[in-house]
């Protein structure tokens, strides 16, 4: 039977308000936004760069704890579980970005970069758009279907297997952060970046197979590196580099070992929420998916329509749930009828 995990569904509620807002900018411009950069952060700093950045990695812990839930509770091949999860992406990737092609938003090649840089935008950003977790998701499931395989088959601990994998991504991610060429920095920490969200896969599965475990010290030390990184960050990562190299901020937004920490700290609390949601939420959250992918759209519609960024943020808001709403109301509708046609 399954286990209803109630800080997932108010996760899935609230983090589409953060992702509007870590895109929409309702606080305006920070100066880690503009050219020349000041080596000074503010408020404004800290919110869009080490807050807002949270929703999306926390989204894909979400995907990946909630496979493996559904892994256990099947009666046929796992294999036909991941094959079903990528054809399932595959799909909304391919009606989405055609959606996204209609209203003008990205670009399938750009002339100016090159090939192969080219060919890495549309394999890992889906055409410069925001539908790269449709598409990481279905790397990543293959990937951590293929891991689960490797540990059962050869009969290895799982916990000690995901530990593991989160050191040796964390490792490898600070080696690119810190010690890596500039060009290497510019390409690997990019908001799209598979390299970023690598340690998700693991972190999700440690987090499945200890469920049951209190994680209370643990999040304590997980909560004071994350802030002591964050710290680091700012620090040694500020450069106008990124600006210059069409990065939204003068520092990497996901592919930042602060976030991966910080990010687990929450996603880790959630889990251990027992409250039960009301329906508003629960259907806040069914709308989640929806939400992520409208959104953009609705912010290239009205964008510059006000003066003051609050407004234009809220009204984002407010339509983006408003579609979302009446495409999950359709497809409630579709599958009634569809259920209906079936029983005769």
């Amino acid at each position: 039977m399954k286990k209803r995990v109630y800080g997932i569904t108010y996760l899935k509620a609230f983090l589409p308000f953060l992702v509007i807002a870590y895109h929409e900018r309702p606080f305006g411009e920070s100066p880690s936004m503009i050219l020349p950069l000041v080596n000074t952060i503010n408020w404004k700093d800290i919110i869009y760069t080490n807050i807002l950045s949270l929703a999306v990695p926390i989204f894909f812990m979400i995907s990946f704890y909630l496979y493996l839930e559904k892994r256990d509770r099947i009666d046929y091949s796992p294999f036909k579980l991941m094959r079903n999860r990528v054809v399932y992406f595959l799909g909304l990737f391919i009606v989405w970005r055609i959606i996204f092609g209609i209203f003008d938003i990205g670009q399938f090649w750009n002339t100016g970069r090159g090939g192969i840089r080219n060919i890495y935008h549309l394999i890992f950003a889906g055409g410069d758009t925001l539908l790269y977790y449709l598409e990481h998701m279905m790397y990543y499931i293959v990937f951590l279907e293929l891991f689960y395989y490797f540990m059962e088959r050869f009969k290895l601990k799982k916990k000690v297997c995901s530990i593991v994998g989160i050191g040796i991504s964390v490792i490898v991610l600070l080696i690119v952060t810190y010690f890596g060429s500039e060009t290497l920095q510019i390409e690997a920490l990019r908001y799209f970046s598979p390299l970023g969200f690598i340690p998700y896969i693991f972190i999700a599965a440690y987090l499945y197979e200890s469920k049951e475990e209190n994680h209370r010290i643990c999040i304590s030390i997980t909560g004071i590196i994350g802030v002591i990184c964050a710290v680091a960050e700012w620090k040694l990562l500020l450069k106008d580099t990124f600006l210059l190299n069409g990065y939204s901020t003068a520092i990497p937004s996901y592919a930042r070992v602060s976030v991966i920490f910080l990010s687990s700290v929450i996603f880790t609390v959630a889990l251990r929420v027992k409250r039960k949601p009301s329906k508003a939420i629960e259907w806040m959250s069914a709308i989640s998916l929806y939400v992520y992918c409208i959104h953009q759209l609705v912010i290239q519609i009205f964008v510059g329509a006000f003066e003051f960024p609050q407004i234009q943020y809220v009204l984002v808001v407010v339509v983006t749930y408003a579609i979302g709403s009446l495409l999950q109301i359709l497809k409630q509708f579709w599958r009634e009828k569809k259920e209906k046609m079936k029983n005769g």
